[in-house]
């Protein structure tokens, strides 16, 4: 359906999130610096005028897409999975936990459906890789570090919930376990694109148990061991 905003007094020939969607496609495929305005219009079925009327410049678009992107993928797969308690998602074989919810919030930036045509990856982390985390456009740096933010919001609830059920130390930082994820998720979805989907569900759910100190056999939380609990005299007197 065609928008009917009006923009400097004519209706819109498009459809504006449409266009967006279409242009996160070829951003995410191409990368920014490889990316034309004149990709983007063909994409779209648009002149390049239609996309400098509308967004001024490549740098102005590509903050649009990210912006979309945010609020149409990564919010809602967060509010869903780390930061709501929803569990419609789990089937029921299965019990709700911290362990699981991160496990499947980074299962599901690799399991997608063929059909999406959208490659196994991340749009933000491909920005990332690119740009870096403090690209020189502020309104481009700012959408980053939304996007990103959001993200480690969720981790840090589950990681949280984690500790307090005893699978993390009491005076565990958050912040190297973030920055870990953060790694791993990174190299996770630049290695989607050749390696087994079925292999890399394994690495997410192996990487999971180590993240929060637990063995794949072990079904109850960690308790920090005491110092004198290795005292070889404590020994002798049992």
């Amino acid at each position: 359906m065609k928008s009917k905003a009006v923009t400097g007094g004519r209706p819109k020939s498009f459809d504006y999130q449409e266009l967006l969607a279409q242009a996160v496609k070829v951003f995410w495929q191409k990368g920014f610096k490889n990316t034309s305005v004149r990709d983007l219009a063909m994409s779209a079925g648009l002149t390049t005028g239609t996309l400098y009327n509308e967004f001024g410049n490549k740098e102005d678009l590509f903050c649009a897409c990210l912006h979309h992107y945010i609020e149409t993928v990564i919010k809602p797969r967060v509010d869903l999975i780390l930061l709501s308690d929803d569990t419609s998602f789990i089937p029921s074989q299965k019990e709700d936990s911290p362990a699981l919810r991160i496990q499947y919030f980074l299962t599901s930036s690799i399991d997608i459906p063929q059909a999406t045509h959208i490659p196994k990856s991340c749009f933000l982390v491909n920005t990332v890789i690119e740009l870096g985390q403090n690209p020189e456009n502020d309104r481009i740096k700012a959408e980053l570090h939304q996007g990103l933010n959001y993200i480690n919001s969720g981790l840090k609830k589950q990681l949280g919930l984690a500790q307090r059920q005893g699978y993390l130390p009491q005076n565990q930082e958050m912040t190297p376990l973030l920055v870990q994820v953060r790694i791993f998720m990174t190299g996770l979805l630049l290695s989607a694109s050749d390696i087994d989907t079925a292999l890399l569900k394994i690495s997410i759910h192996q990487f999971v148990d180590q993240l929060l100190h637990r063995q794949t056999h072990r079904k109850t939380p960690i308790h920090t061991k005491h110092p004198s609990d290795n005292d070889p005299r404590k020994a002798s007197e049992k």
